[in-house]
């Protein structure tokens, strides 16, 4: 159970990030980020260190006491691998498209006026 809950918590992180610095957009947040990555990174360890010693402790049982470690390193795989940060941008512009498109009309019609004469990308 500790196993999954590590996992979880790590992947979650990984998940939410960017929805919460987006949705709060306070400068705290940005900077405090990447304690709270490391944190969780050490614990996640600890974690699967304790799964690699009950794993000889309990290797009577077979397969069964290796689902910790499984669990964990498939979780941190898919934490290190998967990539978050892409997959919430196309669901962020999937869902604001339109809002988008109509500024866009508007600027082009006249009837929204550029603040600044940069275009930023």
């Amino acid at each position: 159970m500790l196993a999954v809950t590590a996992a979880l918590a790590v992947i979650s992180y990984y998940a939410l990030r960017w929805w919460y610095v987006w949705t709060y957009g306070n400068l705290p947040a940005v900077f405090l980020m990447p304690i709270l990555e490391l944190i969780l990174w050490l614990i996640f360890l600890q974690i699967l260190l304790i799964s690699f010693i009950e794993t000889f402790r309990f290797r009577r049982f077979g397969y069964i006491a290796l689902r910790p470690i499984g669990i964990q390193l498939i979780a941190g795989l898919i934490a290190v691998l998967f990539p978050f940060t892409s997959a919430w941008l196309k669901v962020d512009f999937a869902l604001k498209r339109q809002h988008r498109e109509e500024i866009v009309r508007k600027v082009n019609s006249g009837r929204l006026k550029r603040t600044s004469k940069t275009i930023r990308a």
